[in-house]
């Protein structure tokens, strides 16, 4: 009952945010509703919205640094409306990229979507994940969560 009013309570402050205007790069903070590795809460994450190479990244770590998600998207600015296949490799339209780091050791993603929904405010859009499963020298492990942008 109080992680629901604590997110309740977080979902109301970001829509209260209004979102400046620049002519600089931008890199803006990310709130995270959620994320959990293996049925297990990532407590107290960090979060933030980067850029990747010229595509535009999602990224969200506990203590840290570990564990640490990173979903890249196709293009300079967020995401847009839709189902985002998660792919490997090189990232395309209406593709990205997921991955899990722990401890120095990534595993990635090869399948599965990412589902944003966007809104006419910002920072209220919203990429939601569920049972994602990666595999690497992370070893392999499942990732669910929603993070607020």
């Amino acid at each position: 009952m109080k992680k629901n009013c604590f997110i309740a309570i977080v979902f109301f402050i970001v829509l209260g945010c209004k979102k400046s205007s620049s002519t600089s790069t931008k890199t803006t903070a990310t709130t995270l509703t959620s994320l959990s590795v293996d049925g297990i809460a990532v407590n107290n994450p960090t979060h933030s919205s980067f850029m990747n190479g010229g595509n535009y990244g999602v990224i969200a770590y506990g203590t840290n640094g570990n564990p640490e998600i990173q979903i890249t998207f196709y293009g300079s600015t967020a995401p847009s409306y839709g189902t985002y296949i998660i792919t490997s490799g090189t990232v395309s339209y209406g593709k990205c990229l997921f991955t899990l780091s722990d401890t120095g050791y990534t595993s990635s993603a090869i399948s599965g979507s990412i589902s944003v929904v966007t809104s006419a405010t910002a920072p209220n859009n919203i990429a939601s994940f569920s049972n994602i499963s990666v595999n690497g020298n992370g070893g392999h492990h499942t990732v669910s969560g929603t993070v607020t942008y």
